[in-house]
């Protein structure tokens, strides 16, 4: 099992890790810094340094057969044993570029749901900070009321902080009226 080193600090750019396996799909390695796509958000791409030259790391993402983690290298490249050392590094501008999409969307869905009284049902993020989001209610008029509202929202700028809480803690909280 890897150990999923942005879980407690999304702002690690680089880490040493070791190999734990190899697959057809990529390598497995026992610690990394490197976010696995999934639920429309991408996978960090970035570099696996070895002692013999730096791999391109080209997405990252959850095996659905394993649970395992893995860090994809370009087409070609020669991969390393299990056992050797690697240094992890991502693409760390990337990385906050989608940070800062990801909590735009966050914010989103309280606007959505809270001023228009619609749930959001999907949605993808793309590598440039674009985004897409779906809602149950998409009529011209309460999406264009939605920009308006986005955007005099946006304009605020509330600041955001980072948390974690237990899902009992969680399920504690007040449900949006």
């Amino acid at each position: 099992m890897t150990n999923k080193l942005y879980a407690t600090d999304a702002y690690l750019e680089t880490c040493d890790a070791r190999v734990t396996d190899v697959t057809a799909l990529g390598i497995v390695l026992d610690r990394t810094v490197a976010y696995a796509r999934g639920g429309g958000q991408p996978g960090d791409i970035g570099t696996l340094t070895t002692d013999g030259g730096v791999l391109d790391l080209t997405d990252t993402f959850t095996d659905r057969d394993t649970g395992s983690l893995i860090h994809q290298v370009a087409e070609g490249s020669i991969v390393p044993v299990i056992g050797e050392p690697v240094a992890v590094a991502i693409d760390a501008e990337r990385r906050r570029r989608i940070m800062r999409t990801h909590t735009s969307l966050h914010a989103l869905s309280g606007i959505v749901y809270t001023h228009f009284d619609a749930k959001v049902t999907g949605g993808n993020m793309g590598d440039d900070g674009t985004a897409r989001m779906d809602s149950s209610s998409t009529t011209s008029a309460r999406t264009s009321g939605r920009r308006s509202r986005v955007s005099s929202t946006t304009r605020w700028r509330p600041a955001t902080t980072c948390m974690s809480c237990s899902c009992r803690a969680m399920r504690r909280w007040p449900t949006p009226t």
